[in-house]
């Protein structure tokens, strides 16, 4: 299925990158999800309260994300080579022997240190480990639209419209499009959609007067919830779609596959540079718990959404308000959906890391206003000397480590933090985080 938001965790990560300028000019924020029954909005669910400076969605299609990605690739000097298929290979203590073809049947051998199968669901690189991929497809039909809508509706929010025999949900897409998707109600004829089909779920509980026109595209999917139980062996490791999937409910599919490869490459960069490859075990230790924590959560939202009948409708309509009318339970589940929340146990963080540092803002020695993650670099570690650095902290900086050093005021070469929001956040005097943003260990204050 084409991939649609972009998470607030994963466009922290994108900004390390140097990217999110190029998605923000390409892509459409949404603030949250509005639910409407009978023509009316219900209640609705609120981005704005998470703790980043991207507290929204972003809607941007899929060959657009490629596109931003690709470009940074090639910049970076690396090629990228489309049509050759992967074949087989073996791999052992010395490297792994990858077989590949082209399109033209021209076949070659390739010798790499490392193989990783981002290759999706249907991986080559899953099968040739021999991996199992449990799990089971759900039984409805997820059906999709692509097309234009005039109703009147917020362009900056989703949109949920809640029926007896199911959902239907609309989210909007750049160039003043939306993207519809619904499950098929039981005894759905087994056929491809239609626009008139979608126009029929729409009756009687969008506006009056909503019209669809100029159909982009119409999609039928099988779903299913699977996953492997575990992301490597020896020198071959899988990640995203290869390693899992499941139900698109949330939006969480690319995002945590971005947010595997992200955890991995920063792991592989280290260990090419001399780091022990223990360090490689750590990708399945922190990776794993947190798709099977996606997995289970998109699987108990898609029950819930999937289910029918006038029951299953009047306990949404009357459960649901209730629910999204705390402010503080809203950013708890935004937080939560958003992997902003999301914690590492292993043997890759120390004391007191595990979670993402906060983005607060601070002032540059030059006076201009910058935040945190601004400090931050995707291609080594950061080291955080707090409230006030003396001069000798600046010798003898570590190889290979990013150093900043936050004094209360900006001053020479030390940033300034007034309020001193960093160091009383984490009680510490130095903080060490990882190229993806995560603490890797607090020395706390003496």
């Amino acid at each position: 299925m084409r991939a649609l938001a972009i998470l607030p965790r994963t466009m922290e990560c994108l900004h390390f990158l140097g990217v999110m300028d190029a998605f923000l000019a390409r892509g459409t924020k949404l603030q949250g999800f509005d639910m409407h029954h009978a023509g009316r909005r219900v209640t609705g669910l609120s981005v704005g309260g998470v703790e980043s400076r991207y507290n929204y969605l972003l809607s941007i299609e899929q060959s657009e994300t490629e596109r931003i990605l690709l470009a940074a690739v090639e910049a970076a000097g690396i090629t990228v080579e489309r049509g050759i298929e992967l074949t087989g290979f073996v791999a052992d203590d010395a490297g792994v022997q990858a077989r590949l073809r082209s399109l033209t049947g021209r076949a070659e051998t390739v010798m790499c240190d490392w193989l990783v199968g981002c290759d999706g669901a249907h991986s080559a690189v899953r099968h040739g480990l021999g991996l199992p991929f449990e799990g089971a497809a759900y039984e409805d039909d997820l059906r999709l639209a692509d097309c234009r809508i005039d109703w009147g509706l917020a362009p900056d929010r989703g949109h949920a419209f809640l029926r007896a025999d199911g959902p239907v949900a609309a989210i909007p897409l750049p160039r003043g499009r939306w993207r519809l998707i619904a499950f098929a109600p039981p005894g759905t004829p087994v056929e491809d959609p239609t626009l008139a089909w979608f126009a029929e779920r729409l009756h009687g509980v969008a506006p009056t007067g909503t019209f669809l026109s100029d159909v982009e595209w119409l999609a039928r999917f099988k779903i299913h919830r699977r996953m492997v139980p575990r992301y490597r062996e020896g020198r071959v490791f899988v990640a995203g779609d290869a390693a899992h999937i499941h139900s698109p409910i949330g939006g969480q599919g690319m995002n945590t596959g971005i947010m595997d490869a992200f955890n991995l490459g920063w792991k592989l960069a280290d260990v090419a540079h001399g780091a022990p490859t223990a360090l490689l075990d750590t990708f399945n230790t922190e990776r794993h718990a947190v798709a099977a924590s996606v997995l289970r959560l998109t699987d108990i939202a898609t029950r819930r959404m999937a289910s029918t009948g006038a029951l299953s409708l009047s306990l949404r309509l009357l459960l649901l308000p209730l629910l999204f009318a705390s402010r503080r339970v809203q950013t708890r589940l935004a937080t939560a959906f958003s992997h902003l929340s999301v914690t590492y146990r292993s043997a890759a963080v120390g004391p007191g890391g595990g979670g993402r540092i906060i983005d607060s803002p601070l002032i540059a020695p030059d006076g201009t206003a910058v935040q945190v993650h601004d400090l931050l670099r995707a291609d080594r570690r950061t080291l955080f000397l707090l409230d006030g650095a003396p001069p000798r902290a600046l010798q003898g900086q570590p190889a290979g480590t990013n150093l900043v050093c936050i004094g209360r005021i900006p001053v020479g070469r030390i940033y300034g933090d007034p309020a001193g929001t960093l160091a009383d956040r984490y009680s510490a005097a130095a903080i060490m985080v990882r190229p993806d943003g995560v603490i890797e260990w607090i020395r706390r204050r003496p």
